[in-house]
Formats: C-alpha cells, sequence, structure tokens
C-alpha cells in the first residue's frame, strides 16, 4: 500500500520538496552573509582610514565604530553559540 501511495502522491510532494531544499539554501545562505565577520572589519578599516584622512570627525568616528564593534560582538557571540 505503501508504495501505490507514494507513487500517487508524488506529483504533489515532490515539488513541495524541491521548495523546502530551495528554502533551506536561501535561509543557510542569508545566515552565512549575516553572520560574516569579515564585512564588520572592513567596514572598521574603511572608518579609520576617513578618520585618519579627515573625512568624518570624531564625534561621527566614534559613535559609527561604536554600532560596528556591537554587531561584531553579536556576530562572535551568535557563532559562538552555534558551536556550543
Amino acid at each position: 500500500m505503501g508504495i501505490i501511495l507514494n507513487t500517487l502522491m508524488s506529483p504533489l510532494i515532490g515539488p513541495m520538496k524541491g521548495v523546502f531544499w530551495v528554502a533551506e539554501q536561501i535561509k543557510d545562505q542569508t545566515d552565512a552573509e549575516i553572520y560574516d565577520d569579515s564585512k564588520i572589519l572592513v567596514e572598521l578599516s574603511e572608518l579609520e582610514l576617513l578618520l585618519d584622512l579627515e573625512k568624518i570627525e570624531l564625534k561621527d568616528f566614534e559613535a559609527k565604530e561604536d554600532v560596528l564593534l556591537k554587531r561584531l560582538q553579536e556576530i562572535r557571540k551568535a557563532k559562538k553559540n552555534d558551536s556550543v
């Protein structure tokens, strides 16, 4: 009975499995980009360069740096929790 049911249901179940697979791939890619700390490190370097070139004021630098450092801390904490 299982083989017959699987055969009859496969036109419905097959596409649903494909949709779930695609959704899982999108989620994995999104997580990889969200938790990529290298982008934050590049932004911090660029921000420091702008300060060195006197393109931004120290007050603006510190505000933006705080935001980036908090985000970096959140990413590293999330990575640490995932690996435990």
